[in-house]
């Protein structure tokens, strides 16, 4: 699954690399408004990536189209606090939960835990 590979490879990013994600994540806040609009700027392209979920099913459809940078920004907060906390070598683990958040509202409940799981078998990494 192509959006996977992309989270896991981001994942190995701020991992490999904990100084500049540290840097990016924690510490852009300090430096100043245009700093902090970069980043929130960064959230909310990420939360492109999630329109593609309104068209999963009807009742996606219904969703406040707020929905994808809701979810955006809660992923965005869930990284940010391990980085900031230095436990990004933990980013790796959280993936099945991550991904539950972004797929979530769009599936429903249920079809999320079926689908996450499904990606945990082939993919075992991600366990």
């Amino acid at each position: 699954m192509c959006g996977t590979s992309r989270a896991r490879a981001g994942a190995r990013l701020i991992v490999e690399n904990p100084t500049i994600s540290h840097l990016r994540l924690v510490e852009c806040y300090a430096a100043g408004p245009q700093a902090i609009r970069r980043a929130e700027e960064v959230t909310r392209s990420f939360g492109i990536f999630l329109e593609e979920g309104y068209l999963y099913r009807p009742e996606a459809s219904a969703l406040p189209r707020l929905t994808s940078q809701a979810v955006a920004g809660a992923i965005f907060e869930i990284i940010q606090r391990l980085v900031a906390a230095e436990r990004w070598a933990e980013l790796p683990a959280h993936l099945p939960q991550l991904t539950y958040i972004a797929i979530a509202p769009f599936t429903g409940a249920q079809d999320a835990i079926e689908l996450v799981g499904a990606l945990k078998d082939r993919e075992p990494s991600l366990s």
